[in-house]
């Protein structure tokens, strides 16, 4: 149900039905939502956490600029952020989205709020965090994967804009 979404030619095709989910509920429906991109993000800043530990180790007398992070550097890491969310993470999703039935029979099966508690990925992020140089007030891992939850991701853009 996102703005930007264009609902006028939603259905021109005659094999296709479009449903809108109700208002304030697409948090709860979407698998994606249930753990994955926050799984996803904890892998991508651990991976920038231990990049700019490793660049300011590097510091010489000589060189005393870490090395900058660059496009190449993220996308490196959003890869590996993205092989490292399991399997399990995302069953665990569709099934909490209620998408996916829960098997009784599946001994692995194992609810997980990715939102509470210290999963091993935010241990390993808690540490890093706590070695980040010049880090005087440093974030909990939980605050630090979130940090941007509440950045607007869509704007309606203007005539002038486009």
């Amino acid at each position: 149900n996102a703005k930007s979404h264009d609902v006028e030619n939603l259905n021109t095709h005659s094999n296709i039905r479009t449903h809108f989910l109700p208002p304030n509920t697409i948090s709860y429906l979407q698998p994606i939502d249930q753990g994955i991109i926050y799984s996803l993000k904890a892998n991508y800043r651990r991976l920038l956490c231990q990049d700019r530990i490793e660049a300011y180790d590097a510091l010489t007398p000589e060189n005393l600029m870490p090395s900058p992070l660059t496009i190449r550097n993220a996308i490196k890491f959003s890869a590996a952020a993205w092989n490292s969310v399991t399997e399990t993470t995302i069953r665990n999703s569709w099934q909490r989205a209620g998408i996916l039935p829960v098997d009784d029979n599946d001994n692995n099966y194992e609810f997980v709020d990715f939102t509470v508690g210290h999963t091993e990925t935010e241990g390993e992020l808690t540490n890093l965090i706590f070695q980040m140089p010049q880090v005087s007030d440093p974030l909990s891992a939980m605050e630090y994967i979130q940090i941007d939850n509440q950045v607007a991701s869509e704007e309606q853009m203007t005539d002038e804009e486009i």
